[in-house]
């Protein structure tokens, strides 16, 4: 996977100094890449807006940019060829920061940053995650084979290997949260791993942790505070804590509110879920088979869709057999329901109580109707 490097600006008050000069100094060893161009696009990491943009033709295997920075800002620098079919392109995050920043693409497209603090920091921290994710493609690569057909792998390899590759994910992402944590205050570090690592980490607790050691300057950026923001968030859908409502349309147009189902004396299973989701296809005949057991004894389904497609939508609700009431904004994950509740990926259910409180998260498979059948009496 190509390296990819963010980074970020901020007013200059926050980090004055004297000679607040940087250079870029590219070298290409790739010739394919030779009279290309290479892109830079400053961001504001404060609102995420691109503010300032330049480019520049490669040259006997070289380029370079100049400017000057304030604060230790973040631009991503781009070297692509026209041609599509020879993308992605090198895609490199970028600390500017005073000083001369130096960038060595070699012939595999991998870019090396080094030069100063910040940029060495950050490049340390990406080859120790390349290190540890290393053994994942050609593990990867057994199992897509074996599994298009070829079975080439016996059923206690096949075992074996997905074991493996679970627990090198596992590490991966113990070393990604570690790493974050220590070194929230690197502007790279903050705009490229801090969203991933928040988005894994679904644990109020955890992600206070994650953002505890932030300064002053990292607390002004735009995805520190979503951060906070998730925190909030989550506390306030941690389970005891009472509905969110929203509204929406039904499959038929008509508008419709959470609370025309939840906090009326039924215990209520939120499905959010989007015809386009396999995982949540997959789960499908488990919500079903609760539905089927369990309706009409005070219990009640309600899909809320992140579809914006509504043909797929009601495809979808037709195909799968899903007889419970229906919901949707059309918005796909511009959804409302996506920040009320802390929605980073789905298939996510909640369970409600009668008052409309919530009991539990994330219920699937035969966990649902045990939790269920511990409520509602047969």
């Amino acid at each position: 996977m190509r390296k990819i490097f963010f980074i970020v600006l901020a007013s200059a008050s926050l980090f004055a100094c004297s000679n607040n000069n940087y250079t870029i100094s590219g070298t290409v060893q790739d010739p394919s890449l030779e009279g290309k161009m290479v892109y830079i696009s400053i961001i504001d990491n404060v609102t995420g807006d691109i503010i300032n943009k330049d480019s520049v033709a490669i040259t006997d295997g070289k380029y370079s940019f100049s400017g000057t920075t304030g604060a230790p800002n973040c631009c991503s620098v781009v070297a692509r060829s026209e041609n599509r079919s020879e993308w992605p392109p090198v895609y490199t995050t970028v600390v500017l920061e005073p000083g001369t920043i130096s960038l060595v693409t070699n012939d595999k497209k991998n870019t090396v940053i080094s030069g100063t603090p910040l940029n060495d920091e950050y490049q340390k921290y990406l080859s120790s995650l390349n290190e540890v994710s290393a053994p994942i493609a050609p593990i990867k690569e057994k199992l897509s084979k074996h599994r298009s057909g070829e079975k080439v792998l016996t059923d206690a390899q096949l075992k074996s290997l997905d074991s493996t590759l679970s627990a090198i994910f596992q590490k991966r992402s113990v070393f990604d949260y570690q790493n974050t944590k220590e070194l929230i205050n690197n502007p790279a570090i903050c705009y490229t791993r801090l969203p991933v690592v928040a988005a894994n980490n679904n644990s109020v607790e955890k992600l206070k942790e994650l953002v505890a050691g932030a300064n002053e300057y990292t607390k002004t950026l735009k995805n520190y505070r979503d951060v906070v923001t998730r925190i909030e968030t989550l506390e306030r859908t941690a389970v005891g804590a009472p509905f969110i409502d929203f509204k929406m349309s039904d499959p038929q147009g008509k508008e419709v509110s959470l609370s025309d189902y939840v906090g009326k004396g039924k215990y209520v299973f939120v499905d959010f879920w989007a015809s386009w989701c396999g995982p949540c296809r997959a789960e499908m005949p488990n919500v079903v088979k609760a539905y089927k057991q369990f309706a009409g004894k005070d219990f009640e389904i309600v899909g809320v869709s992140l579809d914006s497609k509504k043909e797929a939508w009601l495809g979808a609700i037709d195909e799968l057999g899903l007889k419970w009431p229906q919901m949707s904004d059309l918005k796909g994950w511009e959804c409302i329901a996506v920040d009320l509740y802390a929605i980073s990926g789905i298939p996510c259910t909640i369970l409600f109580d009668r008052d409309g409180k919530i009991l539990a998260h994330n219920l699937r498979g035969e966990d649902l109707c045990r939790q269920l059948g511990k409520l509602i009496k047969e």
